[in-house]
């Protein structure tokens, strides 16, 4: 995948107003929704079961993560209004009143008996009525709200490059993958935080845009006379490939139906290679006797010899990346089940290398001057490096 590198730093400030832009829309938007469940909840609790049937339907239509079926088959059970009024509220309909029994004649002479006062009955449901209202108000909190936690399983690929600052050589993106798990805590109905352990690949590679010449003093011990060894190169490219244990620390906002997370990962190096491809030349330069030789394999003088196609580690310090990631959450039936689809981005704020050489790409040997001794970009010359990905994510959680 032949995209310069570079051009992605320059992408970064637009991906940040994007992601502050959609960011916002999708603040106010999740904040309307939860303004009809609020209210919902109000209307609950004064027992106008009409209305707040008609704000449970509105959350439900406007949160398409909320599952409150049955708030709203609650509320409908107990919505009664009067007939022939317009109200929507809960009032019961008035009892009729029974007629008064007729008074039977009062015997001559006997006082008359005076009437009790008619016990007021109490309802009996009272209790159960309060107890079904605390209930409601508890169930028709969002589905999320409920979700203290989340388990999940996740994969991602997309593309990754490192930024080596290799004067000669232009850096080129290439694959990466990473799979692993975590957990999410909720802190708030649409507030938590993740921690989990990713293993990941990341790949990249470099060539060189113009040829590549460089000198190396060599002094013969036998003589004392001094040369210098050319080298040079026109087709060279090196292929990098890092393999790392990541333990991502992100916070999540969870709305509905989208998402967004920022935080940090730690990376720490399973294994670093590289290989090149290419050919290169040397010659000998003996100021001495005023002649280059060229040519001379026997002595290390060569024409257009093929790089080895042997692989080179190197080593890597641990990275700190900044990371962020946004997209959209899918509910997987009444389930307390989630999938998760969004695109990320991971930037490198630190050097990785862990030591600095000054090195050719390769090293003449007077002991053996047939026999070369090759280095890579990353051990030799190159003056930081530090890494970038990009790419789609897919993540399955399962609430409790």
């Amino acid at each position: 995948m032949n995209i310069v590198f570079l051009n992605t730093r320059g992408n970064i400030k637009i991906y940040t107003l994007l992601f502050l832009l959609i960011t916002s829309a999708t603040a106010v938007y999740s904040q309307n929704c939860d303004n009809y469940l609020q209210r919902a909840i109000e209307l609950l609790s004064q027992e106008n079961y009409c209305e707040a049937k008609d704000y449970f339907e509105r959350y439900a239509r406007c949160d398409a993560d909320a599952d409150v079926s049955t708030e709203i088959a609650w509320c409908a059970r107990r919505c009664v209004p009067p007939a022939g009024s317009q109200q929507t509220g809960n009032q019961q309909p008035t009892p009729v009143s029974q007629p008064t029994p007729v008074s039977q004649p009062t015997p001559v002479n006997q006082p008359t008996p005076v009437n009790q006062p008619t016990p007021v009955s109490q309802p009996a449901v009272d209790n159960r009525v309060a107890e079904e209202v605390q209930t409601a108000e508890l169930q028709s909190q969002p589905e999320t709200s409920r979700v203290r936690s989340e388990f999940s399983i996740n994969l991602g690929g997309g593309v990754s490059g490192f930024w080596s600052r290799t004067p000669e050589f232009t850096n080129l993106v290439d694959w990466t993958a990473t799979i692993g798990f975590g957990n999410h805590f909720f802190f708030a109905p649409r507030w938590g935080i993740g921690i989990g352990v990713n293993f990941s690949l990341y790949n990249g590679y470099i060539f060189i845009d113009d040829d590549y010449n460089r000198e190396q003093p060599v002094i013969n011990i036998a003589t004392g006379n001094a040369f210098d060894v050319m080298l040079s190169s026109i087709d060279y490219r090196e292929n990098y490939q890092i393999a790392m244990l990541t333990i991502p620390l992100m916070f999540q906002y969870r709305g509905s139906p989208f998402y967004f997370a920022f935080g940090g990962k730690l990376g720490v190096p399973v294994w670093a290679k590289s290989w090149t491809e290419g050919q290169f030349t040397t010659m000998g330069r003996f100021p001495h006797l005023n002649v280059t030789y060229e040519n001379l394999p026997v002595q290390g003088f060569v024409n257009d010899q093929y790089f080895p196609d042997n692989e080179i580690e190197f080593d890597m310090k641990a990275i700190v990346m900044a990371s962020f990631e946004i997209g959209f959450r899918w509910r997987l039936g009444k389930k307390k089940a989630s999938l998760y689809t969004g695109i990320y981005a991971d930037l490198g704020v630190f050097n990785q290398q862990s030591e600095k050489h000054d090195k050719n790409l390769v090293t003449y040997q007077l002991a053996t001057p047939s026999q070369f001794e090759y280095n890579s970009a990353v051990n030799s010359f190159a003056r930081e490096i530090s890494q970038f990905s990009s790419g789609v994510t897919l993540r399955f959680a399962f609430g409790r």
